[in-house]
């Protein structure tokens, strides 16, 4: 598959789980943008669920390679700022999440960025970023080579795959890899925060190759290797998002 057909079955993918209205090229990144995971949408934003929220794929930790965790913890001043990060998107407050980005904050590979364009985009009548932020917090946290934060916590791992256009982890435990693209097909195996390669392009199960089996996974399960990802840095004035990116 080349990496334009690549391109394609990762916007398809995006399209399981949001609304297509309001979408432009120059609204949405392309290549990596799979909100095709379940949304991740929390009903209310006290302290104690915006705590709930950010730990509740990584505590209890569940089983597979490429499950969250929180390898940013013990970091002076990082579960604070993860904390404040978690309630802004609870409330969607564009404020407090502006108040918590850089002023330089790239937001995509063509020169896209500042709080300006940012706030720009959390206007969007699909609420496109508000939903990628909201899948991408729960997924866990590890420190970088340069001492900052990257959310999820596998964009920090060396993860080795032969195209990252079609890689997907498979987003929860023991989710069937069935024979066949319907719910009642044959469960070939059980899939556990595992990486596998999109075959092409998906509709409501994708067809992927996971080790040496092909089979279809429900693509709701699914979230591109190189979807959206949070980078933040300790600055004079505490830890600021410096990136909120999708792509490769």
């Amino acid at each position: 598959m080349t990496r334009w057909l690549a391109g394609l079955a990762l916007v398809a993918l995006m399209g399981c789980s949001q609304e297509a209205e309001d979408k432009s090229p120059d609204d949405k990144p392309t290549a990596a943008a799979t909100q095709a995971e379940e949304d991740v949408l929390p009903e209310d934003a006290t302290p104690d669920a915006a705590q709930k929220y950010l730990t509740s794929l990584t505590n209890p930790r569940q089983a597979g390679p490429y499950a969250p965790r929180d390898d940013c913890v013990a970091e002076p001043g990082a579960l604070e700022f993860r904390e404040k990060l978690a309630t802004a998107v609870l409330t969607q407050d564009t404020d407090a999440l502006a108040a918590l980005s850089a002023k330089d904050i790239k937001l995509d590979f063509g020169g896209g960025g500042g709080i300006a364009e940012l706030r720009k985009r959390l206007a969007a009548k699909d609420q496109f970023l508000w939903k990628a932020l909201a899948n991408l917090i729960p997924l866990g946290c590890d420190m970088n080579t340069e001492g900052g934060l990257t959310l999820p916590w596998y964009f920090a791992q060396d993860i080795p795959v032969d195209d990252p256009y079609v890689s997907m982890i498979v987003r929860g435990v023991d989710v069937p890899l069935l024979d066949a693209p319907k719910a009642d097909a044959k469960v070939l195996a059980r899939l556990s925060w595992d990486v596998v390669e999109l075959q092409s392009d998906p509709g409501v199960f994708a067809e992927v190759k996971a080790g040496g089996k092909k089979g279809y996974v429900a693509a709701g399960k699914l979230r591109a290797l190189i979807d959206y990802r949070l980078l933040a840095d300790k600055q004079s004035d505490g830890w600021k998002i410096t990136a909120l990116v999708a792509g490769d």
